[in-house]
């Protein structure tokens, strides 16, 4: 695989803090559960040639998850309501 390739990943962090946050959100909770596979530490999804025709990586929105086990952590939501990335803010 790789330094740069596919590794697994344990979301549970995410989904406790969604689900904390955003409870009404039951979309963005199934999301994160389904991200289960990283790739260079912080991509969900292909980040390949975004917003391009036939691209897996269609950006929606940004929305940020404060103050997880983690710190405040920034999520990339695609148009198909996937999680496509993460970007820890601050560091605990």
């Amino acid at each position: 695989m790789g330094i740069f390739g596919w590794k697994t990943y344990d979301p549970s962090w995410l989904v406790d803090a969604a689900k904390s946050q955003y409870p009404e959100d039951l979309c963005l909770q199934e999301s994160l559960l389904k991200c289960t596979k990283i790739k260079n530490g912080v991509y969900f999804v292909d980040p390949k040639s975004p917003n391009e025709t036939g691209s897996e990586w269609q950006f929606r929105e940004s929305i940020t998850l404060e103050d997880t086990k983690n710190g405040d952590v920034a999520l990339d939501i695609l148009k198909d309501g996937r999680v496509g990335s993460l970007e820890i803010m601050s560091w605990k």
